[in-house]
C-alpha cells in the first residue's frame, strides 16, 4: 500500500512539475506575440507618419534626396536598443548596398534616405522607429534623389530589442486623386 501511494505522489509529482513548464513556455509565447503585434502596429505608423508628411508636401521632386523629414525627427541617429547600440547611418549604408544589389540600374537604382527617427510617442512600451525614404525603381530619370513620376517608397522599421523589430514598405503615388498609398506589405 506505502508503495502504491509513493508511486502515486511522484506521478502526480511529474505531472504539476510538467504542467508548470507547459504554463511558463506558453506565457513566453504569449509575450513574443503581444511584442510581435505591437511592433507590427508601431512599423505601421511610422509608415504612416511619413505618408501624411508627404501628403502636406505640395512637390515631391526633391524628397529622395532633399531636405525633407518628417515631424518625427529628434535627438542622435543612434539608439540604444539592448543589448547593442543601431546606428541609423550604418544601417541606411546597408539598407541601400542592399537595395543596389536587389536592383542594379545604375543611376537609377533607388536610394534609402533616413528622414524620421525616434521613440515611437505612441507605444505603452519603449519601442524606437525610423522612416526612410526612396525613389521608385520604374523612375528612370538616372537621378536617384529626385521623384519626376510621383512615385516613393516609404519604410517604417520598429524596434524594441536587438532580436526584435519589424518593418513595412509602402508604395505611395501622387496623381490627380491625390496622394495614396497603393501596395503595403510587412519585409521579413
Amino acid at each position: 500500500m506505502m508503495v502504491l501511494v509513493l508511486t502515486l505522489t511522484l506521478v502526480v509529482a511529474s505531472l504539476a512539475g510538467g504542467l508548470a513548464v507547459v504554463a511558463h513556455t506558453e506565457r513566453q509565447i504569449a509575450a513574443a506575440h503581444e511584442r510581435t503585434v505591437e511592433l507590427g502596429y508601431a512599423a505601421e505608423a511610422a509608415v504612416l507618419r511619413g505618408v501624411a508628411t508627404l501628403r502636406g508636401l505640395a512637390d515631391w521632386t526633391l524628397v529622395p534626396g532633399g531636405p525633407f523629414e518628417t515631424a518625427l525627427s529628434s535627438g542622435p541617429r543612434v539608439f540604444w536598443v539592448p543589448p547593442d547600440r543601431l546606428d541609423l547611418d550604418a544601417r541606411t549604408t546597408t539598407m541601400n548596398a542592399s537595395l543596389a544589389r536587389q536592383f542594379p540600374l545604375g543611376a537609377n537604382t533607388p536610394r534609402w534616405r533616413l528622414v524620421g527617427w525616434g521613440r515611437d510617442p505612441d507605444a505603452v512600451t519603449p519601442i524606437m522607429v525610423a522612416i526612410w525614404v526612396a525613389d521608385d525603381v520604374n523612375d528612370a530619370d538616372a537621378d536617384a534623389r529626385r521623384d519626376r513620376n510621383g512615385r516613393l517608397v516609404v519604410r517604417g522599421e520598429a524596434l524594441s530589442t536587438a532580436a526584435s523589430g519589424l518593418v513595412v514598405d509602402a508604395h505611395v503615388v501622387r496623381d490627380d486623386a491625390g496622394v495614396r498609398v497603393v501596395s503595403w506589405r510587412m519585409v521579413y
